[in-house]
């Protein structure tokens, strides 16, 4: 991070708040949650068009291993193969069936059930029962599963359904990729992984995140204590933006702070390359459209919420991120973050339906933001705009 971005969120804590609202406040229609027109415009404008994270790499070293995912309907697989990492469309060329379906395994090969359809590593079918009954054109050694752009960053795998997108280091922005500079994400592993079904659109379980207005009344006991929302910093870097909240006692994480103590002790300390903003605050990044990177001092929060294609219903992924442990009491501290997260993401979780179920019922003509949720405005210009 750059130090004027430092200087400037510093100097944003300290001072003080006026109740001035901000330039984008503003509305917002309620029907953009219920719309199946709109639904369908995002799948075609957005996820069919911009880079998403699907996998973290280091849960995919070894020969075969595989994550499956679906993009806007269509079902891709990040698989590791001889020649190194690649996403393929995980659909099968002969009659249409998803191939691989579990969300994550080793595999020696793409082996359709249905037909018994079988590919390399690489996409190349390989095998196939009577292959004198196809076409030449759709025998092995002719025919292969189609392979998305893909490339890694921060510890992820990237894709994209778009052939001709710009690069990702093009779509992160020169801004954002400064700004995550000092947090080593591509060294964090897994610590936690969870799968929800949601009841709700993909935008409200994004918006939840972007910003800290309900932190007072649905976190009460377990992030309000933590944070003062109203030193928010937030920072436009369209399409993605930044909240940074600071913590109530400024060296919490420190090695012989209130919460920093006991990590310390275990063998987990903050990450040695944070500057002060980032040591002294809880950074919250939306990575556009749907990926919401929650950054603490020593470890890190990530969530992605996707559409499934049905209006008002969407999939969450969360996942919890933090250095390699290097002993089992840093492995056991680590494990005790799990069930303090899990109960904040279900804070969120248990009140975000009757949000969905609000805007359907058409009651509103619009809902009001204020000047704690102008991320939210930001998203919506954001998702105006053509990928």
């Amino acid at each position: 991070m750059r130090h004027e971005i430092e200087a400037e969120i510093l100097a944003t804590f300290g001072a003080p708040r006026t109740d001035t609202p901000d330039p984008l406040k503003g509305t917002i229609d309620g029907t953009v949650y219920t719309s199946a027109e709109v639904a369908a415009r995002e799948r075609d404008a957005v996820f069919k068009k911009t880079w998403l994270p699907i996998a973290r790499v280091d849960e995919l070293t070894e020969i075969g291993a595989f994550a499956t995912e679906s993009i806007a309907g269509t079902p891709v697989v990040a698989i590791r193969g001889e020649e190194g990492l690649r996403v393929l469309v995980n659909v099968c060329r002969h009659r249409g069936a998803q191939i691989l379906r579990e969300p994550c395994g080793v595999a020696k090969s793409l082996r359709c059930p249905y037909h018994a359809f079988t590919y390399g590593l690489d996409g190349a079918l390989t095998a196939c029962p009577h292959p004198e009954s196809l076409r030449p054109e759709a025998r092995p050694g002719a025919l292969a599963l189609p392979e998305l752009l893909s490339t890694t960053w921060a510890g992820w795998v990237w894709t994209t359904l778009d052939p001709s997108a710009a690069p990702l280091e093009t779509f992160l922005g020169p801004d954002l990729q400064d700004e995550l500079t000092n947090w080593p994400l591509s060294l964090c592993r897994t610590v936690m992984r969870r799968d929800v079904a949601c009841d709700f659109d993909w935008k409200i379980g994004v918006e939840a995140f972007l910003e800290p207005y309900h932190v007072p009344s649905i976190h009460t006991r377990s992030a309000h204590p933590m944070v003062d929302f109203r030193g928010m910093a937030i920072r436009d870097m369209a399409p993605h933006s930044r909240m940074a909240l600071p913590f109530r006692l400024p060296d919490a994480y420190a090695p012989d702070g209130i919460l920093g103590a006991s990590a310390h002790a275990a063998g987990v300390d903050w990450f040695p390359t944070l500057n002060r903003a980032q040591q002294i605050a809880h950074h919250v990044y939306l990575v556009f459209p749907c990926t919401i990177l929650m950054l603490f001092p020593s470890h890190l929060l990530v969530l992605r919420f996707l559409p499934t294609g049905e209006p008002g219903t969407s999939h969450l992924r969360y996942e919890l991120l933090a250095a390699p442990a290097t002993s089992e009491a840093s492995a056991a501290w680590l494990d005790s973050l799990k069930p303090s997260y899990e109960k904040l993401v279900q804070e969120d979780l248990d009140n975000l339906p009757w949000i969905q179920k609000g805007v359907a019922s058409g009651s509103l003509p619009a809902m009001e933001l204020s000047s704690y949720e102008s991320r939210i405005a930001m998203f919506r210009q954001a998702l105006a705009q053509p990928q």
